[in-house]
Order: C-alpha cells, then sequence, then structure tokens
C-alpha cells in the first residue's frame, strides 16, 4: 500500500472546528483553499479589521489561550457564506458571516458562551489572506503513523484533531515526513515543497471533543523524541486538484 490522503481538513474560523473535505483546488503561492479566513479578533488585538493584513496567533482568540473554543462546532459554506455554530448540541447561530450583519450575529452568539480575559471578540473576515500561525502560505500535513507511534509510546489514543492539519496522509512510516523537508511531494495534480517541521504549542494539549486540557503534547514529544515537533509545512508550488484517496509521493 502506497502513501494517501486519509482526510483534507479547512478550518474557515481561526480557532474553532475543522471542516472535511473530500477534494480542493490548491493554488500555487497560496495556502489551503478557505483557511484561516475568519478570526475572532480580541479587543486588545492590532488587527485592522477595515485593512486585513496577516498577524500573529495572539491577536485573536486561539485555543491556546481560550481551551473552551473547543465546546464549538461549525459549519460554514464558502459559496453562500452560510454559517451556523452550535455547541452542546444546539445551534446558537445561523446566518451569513460574509456580511457585517452576519458578522456581528454570530460573535455576538459566540461571545455569550466563550470568556476571553483579552475582551469582547469581533469576527473578522481576512478575505484572501490566511490567517495562519505563519505569514508565509503554508498549508500542513499530518502523518497518521507519527500519531500511532506517539499513542503505543504514551499508552492512549492521540486524536488527529489536536492538530489542526489540511492534508492528513496515511501508510508513511512513522516520522518520514520530517525527512521531505526540503523537497518536492506530488499529490493528485499538485505540487508542494515541504519547508519545514511543526512546532507544536499548548493548542495541542486541548481535547477536541471536551475542550479539558488533558494532554500535554509538547511535554510528551519532548519526553519520548527529544523534540516538540508533529506534521510539517508545505508550500504549493504548482496548483492542481488533490482528493481524499489520491496518493503521494515524494521526489
Amino acid at each position: 500500500m502506497g502513501i494517501t490522503i486519509a482526510h483534507l481538513f479547512r478550518y474557515p474560523i481561526k480557532g474553532l472546528s475543522a471542516e472535511s473535505m473530500m477534494c480542493a483546488t490548491l493554488a500555487a503561492g497560496r495556502a489551503f483553499p478557505g483557511d484561516r479566513r475568519f478570526a475572532l479578533r480580541h479587543a486588545a488585538s492590532a488587527f485592522d479589521a477595515a485593512q486585513p493584513t496577516w498577524q500573529r496567533k495572539r491577536e485573536f482568540a486561539m485555543l491556546a489561550h481560550t481551551a473552551e473554543l473547543a465546546k464549538l462546532n461549525t459549519s460554514f459554506d464558502v459559496v453562500t457564506g452560510a454559517f451556523c455554530v452550535s455547541t452542546s448540541g444546539s445551534a446558537i447561530f445561523i446566518g451569513n458571516i460574509s456580511t457585517d450583519a452576519g458578522r456581528c450575529g454570530a460573535q455576538n452568539a459566540i461571545s455569550a458562551v466563550i470568556n476571553d480575559s483579552r475582551g469582547s471578540l469581533q469576527l473578522v473576515d481576512a478575505g484572501e489572506i490566511a490567517l495562519t500561525d505563519s505569514n508565509k502560505p503554508y498549508l500542513s500535513i499530518i502523518n497518521l503513523a507519527s500519531l500511532k507511534d506517539m499513542a503505543d509510546k504514551i499508552g492512549q489514543p492521540v486524536d488527529v484533531a489536536r492538530f489542526r492539519g489540511n492534508i492528513i496522509i496515511d501508510g508513511l512510516a512513522p516520522w518520514a515526513e520530517f525527512e521531505w523537508v526540503g523537497k518536492t511531494i506530488c499529490i493528485g495534480s499538485a505540487e508542494l515543497t515541504v519547508t519545514k517541521r511543526i512546532e507544536r504549542c499548548a493548542a495541542t494539549t486541548v481535547n477536541p471533543a471536551t475542550a479539558a486540557r488533558d494532554l500535554d503534547v509538547p511535554s510528551l514529544l519532548r519526553q519520548h523524541y527529544g523534540h516538540v515537533d508533529c506534521g510539517v509545512f508545505a508550500e504549493v508550488v504548482a496548483g492542481g486538484e488533490v482528493c481524499v484517496g489520491h496518493a503521494v509521493t515524494a521526489e
């Protein structure tokens, strides 16, 4: 069995839940389509909603700071702008967040159940800018075998959702993705250059199902592997369609 795509995910709102996709069209020099287009700006943020520019993650609500964001489940239609957010199985907002009024309604609903110690939250639209943790147009790749290896070492499952990856791969040896750094990989009709390993932070300590900080992933990585890295960043050098089941090859 070769290396294949097991899952594709995007995160329309930074810090909130993933959306599973069957296919995505990657563009050269761009991040994963629709990823982190929106974010929850806190009151002390330097992000200017009128003139959006990339900002560091500390300028927004994020799991590393506010674990209770994991209590929110969301869905977003990039074509219509339709957005739904729910918690404990009940919808707290349904509307169009491509409009100012819709974003206002969504942020009010979210603020009613989420407390960010840095002040009130404003849902902002960065348009074509991906508000990822890097100012480069990276997407992230996670190897399921690496998580299985970690789970075997610590004696409990490690949910891939903790790592908020875009492309989840299967069929590669544990941690062999690190050997891809500096190489070009082909997925479907797209080509990507693997640029660096991903250093993990406190966001991975949050259980994506319960919002509890129940697994100190960075400490466990350091304890068992001597580093705090999991997954790799890649940059699209030739665009194309990628789909679940597509083969992944490294040159």
